[in-house]
Order: structure tokens, then sequence, then C-alpha cells
């Protein structure tokens, strides 16, 4: 979904400057806190709360431009399975 817009020029740069993490989250890392949220039994007494999965993010510029290597977080960021097993496996550059 967000695929588009990281393909927007400086607009991965210009995000990870303002995360604490400095790393573009996979869909099974904002899809396990869901999913622990939605199960009755890990989370039977948790009533309207807020989780906010945000790497850190601030809004505020924590490094500068080219402190973070793009090429790096880009290739972590990739598309596919879990990878639980292997941090690497089933991932496609964006």
């Amino acid at each position: 979904m967000a695929e588009p817009g990281l393909r927007q020029p400086g607009a991965v740069d210009g995000a990870l400057r303002t995360m604490a993490l400095a790393r573009i989250a996979r869909p099974e890392e904002i899809a396990r806190p869901v999913a622990c949220l939605l199960s009755p039994r890990v989370a039977r007494h948790v009533t309207g709360e807020t989780l906010t999965i945000a790497a850190g993010m601030e809004g505020r510029v924590l490094r500068e431009r080219g402190d973070v290597d793009l090429a790096e977080v880009l290739r972590e960021a990739g598309a596919g399975d879990s990878g639980a097993d292997d941090p690497g496996k089933g991932r496609t550059p964006l």
C-alpha cells in the first residue's frame, strides 16, 4: 500500500531522518501487534487503546541526510513472506 509513496524521490530519506529505528516496517511487523490486539486470549482486557507502530517516528529531524544507508534500508524493507527464520528470505526490493 505504501510502496508508491516510498518510490517518490526523497520520501524514504525524509522519513528515516525522523525515525529512531531508521528502518521501514515490513507488513508482518505491523500485522503482528494488530493480531495481538485482536486476540481474545492475549488482549482480553484491552479496551479503547491506540497502538502506535511508528519505529520511533517523532516528526523532528534526528539525523542528517546521508547518515542512513538508503540502499540497505530498502533491501531490508522488501515484500514477501515473513522470513522469521531467515531475515533475508522471501524479500524483494521495493
